[in-house]
This record gives C-alpha cells, sequence and structure tokens, in this order.
C-alpha cells in the first residue's frame, strides 16, 4: 500500500488525477491525504519506507526538527529516502550559489550540510546513512540532486553511519 501526503491540495489533485490513470488492483493500494509531515499522524504508521522526493527544501529550517520527529521517530520505516537540490550545483547552471532554484524554496543545502544534517538525524533516531548522488557529477560541484539513503539497522547490526 502507498500513502501520499501533501499539505498543497492542487498537488494532491494531480496526485488523484495520476493514481485514477492507474490499473484498478494498484489504484486500490493508493491513498492521498491532505497532511503536513511535521505532525504525527496515525496514517504513517506501519510503511515498510518513507520517501520524501524534494520536501524538505520548502520547510522552514526550524520545522527540521518535527519532520525528522515524525518521519524517523514516529514513522520508524525500515527505509527513508529523501531528496534534495544540491546548491553547489546551481553554478552549473548559471545561477548564483546563494539562489534557489524555485521562489518556494526555504533553504539549498551543500552536500556537506545536506551530510551534517542527515548524519546528525541518521545517529538520533538509531539509522544508517549512505549519501547517493543524483544525476551528472560534476568536479567540485558534486550532483544536480542528493539523495539521502537511510536504513534502520536489525538488532544484529551495528549503528554506523557514513558521512560523504
Amino acid at each position: 500500500r502507498a500513502l501520499g501526503v501533501d499539505q498543497d491540495e492542487r498537488a494532491l489533485q494531480a496526485a488523484a488525477r495520476a493514481v485514477r490513470r492507474l490499473p484498478p488492483a494498484a489504484r486500490d493500494r493508493v491513498t492521498l491525504t491532505h497532511g503536513l509531515v511535521t505532525w504525527r499522524d496515525p496514517a504513517f504508521l506501519g510503511h515498510d519506507a518513507i520517501t520524501a522526493v524534494e520536501v524538505i527544501e520548502h520547510l522552514e529550517p526550524p520545522q527540521l526538527n518535527a519532520f525528522a520527529a515524525v518521519v524517523f521517530g514516529h514513522g520508524r520505516p525500515r527505509t527513508v529516502v529523501l531528496t534534495t537540490p544540491n546548491a553547489e550545483y546551481n553554478t552549473v547552471f548559471g545561477m548564483s550559489p546563494h539562489r534557489h532554484r524555485v521562489p518556494d524554496h526555504r533553504f539549498e543545502w551543500t552536500r556537506e550540510q545536506f551530510g551534517d544534517w542527515s548524519a546528525e538525524v541518521a545517529e538520533r533516531y538509531g539509522y544508517t546513512f549512505r549519501p547517493i548522488p543524483i544525476g551528472p557529477v560534476v568536479a567540485g560541484v558534486g550532483s544536480p540532486t542528493q539523495l539521502g539513503f537511510f536504513t534502520l539497522p536489525d538488532h544484529r547490526s551495528s549503528r554506523r553511519t557514513t558521512r560523504p
């Protein structure tokens, strides 16, 4: 089963149109709901994985702790996949490194900033973290998108965090 959560009604409507195009068996396993990923919701429980694709940069920096508490602490899935723009790559697009790609972005992190935040969150909630570049890698700036792959080790695994 899949749960899609967004605070933007238009985004939910677009997702609903896409879900309606799925075969009935797949469509019946998808639930879309209006909500915030910074509030604990019982619907977030019991999932094997949580993905937040291009989500965190839309949060105000003070909301990041609430997001981490909900996803990693409350939801507690075995796997979490997060993607976010790499601010360093903006120069490849001809942008100032301090300009955001989308006006609604509250921040865009460098690889180091994303790695530091991810390692701290992984340590706090008992996950391992592995950074993965998404897209072409350019020397000195990395890839356009950075992905954080977090896993909750089973009781036989060590609590290890990998940093970029």
